[in-house]
């Protein structure tokens, strides 16, 4: 378990700088809204996360049919972590939060979402004990 939290906060590190520096771009050069830039540059970070999260943080190895089940969880967690960071971020707004510290509170928010969804429900195998293991 240890080792796989590890994984994953070196890949939510990568994602969190997709997001931020994209949400940067989209929120001061491009003037978009913060819910707008929120959900572009989270969006920028979870198709990173996809890819290095399957690969290397769970190393889930499913077959065919099962990627496409295990990429409709992987969406659905994603888009929870999404609503849980939007939902943060509005609230923390409306209360008059610098945008980068609502930003980062939502982040976390988020990132705890999904690594309890991806380890609980996309990832999860009775495989994956062999790679805790090594």
């Amino acid at each position: 378990m240890i080792k796989t939290y590890l994984r994953f906060s070196l890949v939510g590190v990568l994602n969190t700088l997709i997001d931020f520096l994209t949400f940067a771009i989209l929120f001061y050069v491009l003037s978009l809204n913060t819910e707008i830039a929120q959900i572009i540059s989270y969006l920028a970070g979870t198709v990173n996360s996809y890819v290095w999260n399957k690969c290397w943080t769970f190393q889930s190895n499913k077959q065919s049919s099962g990627n496409w089940l295990e990429m409709i969880r992987f969406i659905l967690i994603s888009l929870t972590a999404l609503l849980f960071s939007l939902l943060i971020l509005i609230v923390l707004e409306n209360a008059h939060v610098w945008v980068w510290t609502s930003k980062g509170i939502a982040t976390m928010t988020g990132m705890a979402v999904n690594f309890l969804g991806m380890k609980i429900w996309v990832f999860s195998t009775d495989e994956e004990c062999k790679y805790e293991k090594s």
